[in-house]
């Protein structure tokens, strides 16, 4: 059963099994919408590997969702497997029933010798039911603001509060992503704060399948328990390079938040206080002050 107004609810596993002796790449992957709803019941679809996003939000046409990227959705390593989620947002009626099905081989694109497989291949239906959920809403103004800072240990490269509403919430997953010309390298250590407490360990950045720059805070073992009002999280690391270069960190995109109702167990979807749709946080330019050497 799946929460209306929930986000990121996973509807299938597809495991993905490679006998080449090369790497293989899914290029495109196509889904059909089963059982008995409208196509605007599913608001946003996303692929996932483990607690990683690996596409911004679909949404659903004609009952079905298209998936693509030339470059790559994702890789599967030479006889090797990968496990990939379809996991979306709903926004339907009560009773409704909705599913995920790959019809056919013709579905998925790689750069495999072949595609292979008992189709279709399809996921369990699951019915719609009405809940009120818990409210997680992001302060419009992300610090720190534009500012040039020398290198040091523990600086604060994000920091926003969240309105938690109605009752507690457990974070499971957040994850911010670098812009700028610092290279990943050059900030290391991030360590994530909920209301001055460290949570999860510290982490190093890593680049995703696209090149994009990524921290990446998996909680679902140990979740912050976030109680009802306002909660700050925040983001601290050490700058140990990138002279006369700059950064800025972002949330970037709504499913890059795992917020769970601690009634309910749904996933919450964020949202802007009184706006019904996120847009990403973002702090100002950070640029990195270049050293001076006096003899």
């Amino acid at each position: 059963t799946v929460v209306d107004a929930s986000a990121l609810h996973s509807f299938l596993k597809l495991v993905f099994l490679n006998g080449d002796g090369t790497e293989v790449k899914i290029t495109s992957l196509k889904l059909k919408i089963i059982g008995v709803s409208a196509d605007a019941s599913v608001t946003n679809a996303y692929l996932f590997n483990g607690a990683t996003r690996l596409t911004d939000g679909s949404a659903v046409s004609e009952t079905m969702v298209n998936f693509n990227n030339t470059s790559g959705l994702f890789s599967v390593p030479a006889n090797g497997s990968t496990t990939i989620s379809v996991l979306a947002d709903i926004n339907g009626t009560s009773s409704e029933t909705v599913g995920f099905q790959i019809v056919s081989a013709a579905d998925v694109t790689s750069n495999a010798s072949s595609t292979k497989g008992t189709y279709p291949i399809t996921g369990n239906l699951m019915t719609i039911a009405t809940g009120t959920l818990a409210g997680v809403e992001w302060n419009a103004t992300t610090t720190p603001a534009a500012a040039s800072v020398d290198p040091q240990d523990a600086y604060t490269v994000f920091q926003n509060s969240v309105i938690v509403t109605t009752r507690a919430a457990d974070l499971q997953r957040i994850s911010f992503r670098k812009t700028g010309s610092v290279k990943d390298n050059d900030l290391q250590n991030f360590k994530l704060y909920v209301d001055g407490v460290q949570v999860g360990g510290t982490m190093q950045m890593t680049q995703n399948i696209f090149g994009e720059s990524y921290v990446n805070f998996d909680l679902s073992g140990a979740p912050k328990r976030m109680e009802a009002g306002t909660r700050v999280i925040k983001l601290l690391a050490d700058l140990v390079g990138g002279s006369n270069l700059n950064f800025t960190m972002h949330l970037w995109n709504v499913a890059d938040v795992t917020v769970v109702d601690t009634q309910y167990k749904a996933n919450i979807l964020s949202d802007l206080i009184s706006d019904a749709t996120f847009s990403k946080r973002s702090t100002g330019e950070q640029t990195i002050n270049a050293g001076t050497l006096t003899i």
